[in-house]
């Protein structure tokens, strides 16, 4: 069936895209194209006329390159995935607007093969810039998602489509890549049913799965310039009440990490090293503490509370769900300080400030 393949690539790309913890939104955009793409597949497989739909990858598409206009630009930005974009955008044009035109010479279904190449190569490409800034690798985890996608899908598919109709192949394919795609989180609500959602085996099962999740994208610690060190510092003081999510920093690989853990006879595990780095990251942290006071607001502890109190102390000044109930009485009065005289832009901007610093202070420990 020649529109199974375009239909299983795209709709596994796109959830794989929209599952992937990540501060960049892009990825959504490109994410919700594939889907409605696979979506148009199959319309086209049941006879059903939804090529206007067509045009919502294509305002995906161009809400996504507005927001990457600057990483297009950048030096820092991986230049093959950049070209992979600006192909594909030109690309997609083109067979986009052949597709409309009312051209009986050139087969549709070419036409939608060819704009699903292109919205494939796009988000790939997307997922490289998202991996780079994320300080990760993408292909390992690329590649084993796609190999389990393919292996249960074509259980699946293979008997529906001898026993039934392409429809219904269509189907069970797009169901058999769900459950491989989220075959995690299921895990953990069916543990939350049957272990309590709040047990300690249930969060140590949870804490577990996640980081062996994110091994596969786990960097090497290479040669990096000050300006990349800062940004992986900045976004490991953002992940210190996540540990899965800080075991895939490319920080937990610096060998001071692994002089500590020698240091306290720990075995150098990939959890080991993310708690160590929490703690170092947290030693630094309480450097910037101007004084011995409990708790102040003036100008020279503006890193130390902007760092300290979201991070260390796990407040969320800004969140609709945080709440002061049960918080000690430093920590209500710096909650309640947040919330009245600082501005969410100005903690973020005291943050990347205070991470600077941080990140100096590590790189001075590593001389």
């Amino acid at each position: 069936m020649f529109e199974l393949l375009p239909f299983a690539l795209a709709w596994w790309l796109g959830f794989y895209l929209l599952r992937r913890e990540t501060e960049l939104p892009t990825l959504r955009w490109i994410g919700v194209g594939l889907l409605v793409y696979a979506l148009v597949i199959a319309s086209h497989a049941a006879g059903i006329a939804a090529l206007p739909l067509l045009l919502i990858p294509l305002f995906c598409w161009v809400i996504a390159l507005w927001q990457l206009r600057d990483r297009l630009r950048a030096q820092a930005s991986p230049r093959p995935a950049v070209g992979l974009i600006l192909f594909a955008t030109v690309a997609f044009t083109l067979g986009l607007g052949l597709l409309l035109l009312p051209l009986a010479w050139l087969p549709r279904s070419w036409l939608l093969a060819a704009i699903g190449v292109d919205l494939l190569v796009m988000g790939y490409a997307v997922g490289v810039l998202d991996a780079f800034e994320q300080g990760e690798r993408l292909l390992p985890d690329f590649i084993r998602s796609f190999v389990e996608a393919v292996a249960i899908s074509t259980l699946f598919a293979l008997p529906t489509r001898l026993l039934g109709t392409p429809m219904l192949t269509l189907i069970v394919t797009g169901l058999a890549i769900c459950v491989t795609l989220f075959w995690e989180q299921g895990q953990q609500v069916l543990d939350g049913v049957i272990f309590g959602r709040f047990s300690p085996l249930q969060q140590q099962r949870s804490e577990l799965r996640n980081t062996a999740a994110v091994l596969p994208r786990t960097q090497p610690l290479p040669t990096w310039t000050d300006d990349q060190f800062d940004k992986l510092t900045r976004r490991a003081l953002s992940q210190m009440g996540n540990l899965p999510k800080l075991a895939a920093n490319p920080l937990t690989q610096l060998p001071l990490i692994e002089e500590r853990l020698l240091q306290k006879g720990i075995d150098g595990n990939t959890l080991a090293k993310s708690a160590e780095l929490r703690t170092l990251l947290t030693e630094c942290i309480c450097k910037l503490k101007p004084s011995d006071a409990a708790f102040n607001t003036t100008d020279a502890w503006r890193h130390f509370n902007a760092l300290y109190f979201p991070y260390v102390r796990g407040l969320r000044p800004f969140s609709r769900r945080g709440s002061d109930e049960k918080l000690d009485p430093i920590d209500a009065q710096a909650l309640t300080w947040f919330q009245a005289e600082v501005a969410p832009r100005t903690l973020y901007n005291w943050q990347t400030a205070a991470a600077r610093v941080i990140s100096a202070d590590l790189r001075d420990q590593l001389t």
